[in-house]
């Protein structure tokens, strides 16, 4: 995996962040994942939701970032609401299959 890492810009604001690619999509933004120093997704526009590796991207981004190695990177899945963004944190905390949602029609 390529990566590289962008300085904070306070005039823009933009904060310390990492891009992470397959070498092959070094040049294709929306083929990348990236993340902010505050664990948030950096240009979750362009956040590519069906990465492969995500979980070793995300390693390697906390080590590049010198954040804790359980610090919880926001998710693949490019939600489009809060609830969804919370969601996805309390799942990455959990071991796999710990929660299962059920929805009712009414």
């Amino acid at each position: 995996m390529w990566y590289r890492v962008d300085s904070e810009n306070p005039a823009i604001p933009q904060q310390r962040h990492v891009h992470i690619a397959h070498k092959k999509h070094i040049s294709t933004p929306n083929m990348q994942v990236s993340w902010n120093i505050d664990q948030s997704r950096h240009d979750a526009h362009k956040f590519n939701s069906s990465f492969t590796g995500v979980e070793k991207a995300k390693d390697l981004a906390r080590q590049v970032l010198k954040l804790p190695s359980n610090a919880i990177l926001e998710q693949k899945y490019l939600s489009t609401t809060k609830a969804g963004l919370i969601l996805e944190r309390l799942e990455s905390t959990l071991p796999s299959g710990a929660i299962s949602l059920v929805f009712h029609y009414v």
